[in-house]
Formats: structure tokens, C-alpha cells, sequence
């Protein structure tokens, strides 16, 4: 679904987001003053609709909603919950600063309690007919001994029937299906047959890309001396947008660090009734340029429980050696909290690859040469791998997100990136791979 009927669609679901958004904010004035508002109040609104018509279409493509793709329910849902409220709060701060205060609050939270439904209940209507009622044939094509999907198929179609074919009875799947997956380290051979046979039918295919797959895709073809190249960029931030950058960091980094004291404080008096002194623990961690800083955190482990254990390792969200409050605070993310405080000394940026340790680059960069180019971006305290993947991610699947942002950067990828850190609040723990894979396929 690309090219002019996807522009349409896209366009016919921008005009209808802004028509119920205004349309919420009318019957909330109706209900307000059980009838027409004054002229004052109605003069703040007119003042206001082309800001929350453009608030309302940025929240919502920070969210990813204008994606040419059907969404699960639950998804859906967390998505406009979280794009609606955002929007209603900076809507807020505008009429403050726009409108004299001419708006009544209560009108805003009627409008913020009418638009949930009547957005969920558009969305809703629009991916129907959209992507139409018949099952989404999806076939995997997967290395033999492979078992179970790489991907939720309730995240490519509306009822989804799945089907995994080993290599060797690959031949003619796109002509069986509605979207190709193709999992795992298969043939080149294989791979490009079935990717052009995809092509060639519409058929939309996905595949798990390796370190270098990820870099040639973001290539640039020019011709030299009459001959096709592919031009890669350097992995490196022009100075205007590090010093961009650095003064967006050190601005909301220095807001958010005094906005979330009070709850820093509260989680380090838990930390201490729970396990003792020190409620914060102090980490090496490698940043740009391989600079070596002390990362803060809240500490989640039992004291000393690396020194027992013969020294560092990964350990997963519920490990062992984790305390109570450790894992409530891991669960949630807030143990990252105190890293605002590097942010603000100028360590870490607020988006970025996560830092890890030294110990763990020297290993990584062994496995991986690509590894080292992540070090060329500042450390941030959420990325891309962060919120595009789960805590079960390969160190390989990190780096190819944590290059993917490297290489394209920009303030709005970083606002996308923190609006959707904060919806990772709300999800579910953690889940292994195997997990995922078997809640997939019920």
C-alpha cells in the first residue's frame, strides 16, 4: 500500500483527526455552558484551533500514528492515550500563553475525556476499511531448525494466520502470501529470490538485516566515472547539531532534574529501608570519542553482589541478587533516573546509544568491528534500541538501531524517542524471547 492511494488515505486521516479534535472541543463547550459559550470564551477557541489542529497531528505522528500499518487493539489504544494527554497538556501551556486564560479548564478535560473514545472508535473504523476484514496471510520463510515467529504477526494485519516454511520449501511463498517475513541467517540466494518475487507481486517483505545490511541501506547511489556507487556518510554530528543538541540536553535535562527530585528522594529513602546504604551506585561506562565517566544510577542489587559473584555480568531485570525495590525500579526504568545528572554535566545526552561498560565494550568490539562506530554519538539515557527493541535484545539488534539513529539525526527523532520512552512506562515487564514468541501465536 504505497505511493498515491497510501498519500489519500494518509491525508483523509489527518483531516479527520483535526475535525473530532475540534469537534471534542465544541461539545465540551456545549456541555460546559449547556449551550452556546459567550463570545469571549469562543474568541480564546478560535484563537487556540490552529494549535491544537497542529498539535494533534505532531503528538500523534511522534507516536508513530500516521504509520501506513495496522495496529493490535492494546497498542492502539496506549498510543492515543498517551498522544491525546501529551497534546492536551501542551494545549494547556498554550492557552495560558495564547489566550488570556480565556478557555475554562473544565473544558479541556471534557474534550480530553470525549476525544479518547471518539479517536479510538475513528482509528478503529479507519484501519477496517483500511486493511479490510479478510485474514493477513503471513508466511515466514526461516533456517532450518528455526521454530516460532521473529515478530507478533498481530503487528502486520488484521487476523493474522501464520504459517513457517523451512528454506527448502520456500519456493513460490509470496504467491501464497500477504506479507513475507524472512527470519534468520538464510541464503543470499534464497533471500534476494524471494525479495525480488515479493517485489514483483506487491507483496509487502521483511527480513532480519546483519550489522552491514544496516549500513548500506542508509547508502546514497551517485555515479562516478560513468559507474554506479553506493556513498556512505561518516558516522558523525555536524557542530551545529552537537551544540544544538548539547543546549536541548542541558535545557530539559536541567528542568526534569529539578521536576523529578522529589520522586529521587522518595525512591532513595525506599532504597535504603530495603537493602541499606547507598541508595545510588556509581558504574564506568564509555561514551564518545571512548571517553571513560561515572554513571549514576539507583543501585538495584544487593551490596556487594558483583565482588561475590567473581565480578561484572549482565543481569537480566528479575536476576538473582536483585532486591524488591530493584526490581520494581528496573521494571519501571525509574532506576535511570539519576543519569540526569550526568546529562546535565555533559557525560551523556539525553538520546543516544545506552553506555555500557568497558568491560563489555573490549568484548563487544572483538565479536563486532562495526561496535565501535556507536562511539561516535554522545551516550544518552534512552535510544533508539531502547524503545524499538526489549531487554532481551542481542547486542548485534542494539548496535543496528543504536547505528540506524547515528547515522540520520535530528531534534524530532530525538522528541519521538523520549515520547516514546515515556510509553515504555507503561508496558508489561519484560518478557524473554521465548515468551514473547509463544504470547504471539495465541
Amino acid at each position: 500500500m504505497t505511493g498515491r492511494p497510501a498519500t489519500l488515505s494518509r491525508l483523509a486521516l489527518v483531516a479527520g483527526d483535526i475535525l473530532l479534535a475540534n469537534t471534542g472541543v465544541a461539545i465540551a463547550f456545549l456541555l460546559r455552558f449547556q449551550g452556546l459559550p459567550p463570545d469571549y470564551n469562543w474568541d480564546a477557541y478560535l484563537r487556540l484551533a490552529p494549535w491544537l489542529s497542529g498539535l494533534t497531528v505532531a503528538v500523534l505522528a511522534a507516536y508513530d500514528l500516521y504509520e501506513e500499518r495496522w495496529r493490535p487493539v492494546r497498542d492502539l489504544r496506549r498510543r492515543l492515550l498517551l498522544g491525546l494527554g501529551l497534546m492536551f497538556a501542551l494545549l494547556l501551556v498554550a492557552g495560558f500563553l495564547l489566550a488570556d486564560i480565556g478557555l475554562p479548564r473544565s473544558v479541556y478535560l471534557l474534550a480530553a475525556l470525549l476525544e479518547l473514545p471518539l479517536f479510538y472508535a475513528w482509528r478503529r473504523f479507519y484501519q477496517e476499511r483500511r486493511f479490510g476484514q479478510r485474514p493477513t496471510r503471513v508466511i515466514q520463510v526461516s533456517p532450518d531448525g528455526h521454530r516460532g515467529p521473529i515478530v507478533a504477526p498481530a503487528e502486520l494485519g488484521p487476523h493474522p494466520r501464520f504459517t513457517e516454511l523451512p528454506a527448502a520449501a520456500a519456493e513460490g511463498a509470496p504467491a501464497r502470501a500477504d506479507v513475507l517475513l524472512l527470519a534468520g541467517d538464510l541464503a543470499q540466494s534464497l533471500r534476494e529470490h524471494l525479495f525480488i518475487e515479493a517485489l514483483a507481486r506487491g507483496i509487502p517483505c521483511y527480513w532480519q538485516p546483519s550489522v552491514y545490511d544496516g549500513l548500506v541501506a542508509q547508502a546514497r547511489l551517485t555515479v562516478l566515472g560513468e559507474r554506479p556507487y553506493l556513498a556512505l556518510a561518516p558516522v558523525a554530528l555536524p557542530w551545529t547539531r552537537t551544540w544544538g543538541k548539547r543546549l536541548f540536553d542541558l535545557l530539559l535535562g536541567s528542568a526534569l532534574l529539578v521536576a523529578t527530585l522529589p520522586l529521587m528522594v522518595l525512591i532513595a529513602v525506599a532504597v535504603v529501608a530495603d537493602s541499606g546504604w547507598p541508595p545510588f551506585y556509581t558504574q564506568e561506562r564509555v561514551t564518545d570519542g571512548h571517553r571513560i565517566f561515572r554513571l549514576w544510577k539507583f543501585r538495584t542489587l544487593m551490596q556487594d553482589w558483583e565482588a561475590r559473584q567473581g565480578g561484572p555480568r549482565l543481569t537480566a531485570a528479575d536476576g538473582e541478587g536483585v532486591t524488591r525495590v530493584g526490581r520494581w525500579l528496573r521494571h519501571s526504568h525509574l532506576d535511570e533516573l539519576p543519569q540526569l545528572w550526568n546529562v546535565v554535566r555533559g557525560d551523556m545526552s539525553l538520546v543516544g546509544p545506552r553506555p555500557e561498560r568497558p568491560v563489555f565494550v573490549d568484548d563487544f568490539r572483538r565479536r563486532t568491528p562495526a561496535y565501535d562506530l556507536r562511539h561516535h554519538v554522545r551516550a544518552g539515557v534512552t535510544g533508539l534500541a531502547q524503545v524499538g527493541g526489549h531487554y532481551f535484545s542481542t547486542p548485534e539488534e542494539k548496535l543496528q538501531m543504536d547505528l540506524a539513529y547515528a547515522r540520520r539525526p535530528s531534534l524530532w527523532q530525538d522528541v519521538r524517542i523520549l515520547l516514546h520512552t515515556l510509553e515504555q512506562l507503561f508496558h508489561r515487564t519484560p518478557r524473554t524471547p521465548e515468551q514473547q514468541r509463544s504470547s504471539s501465536t495465541r
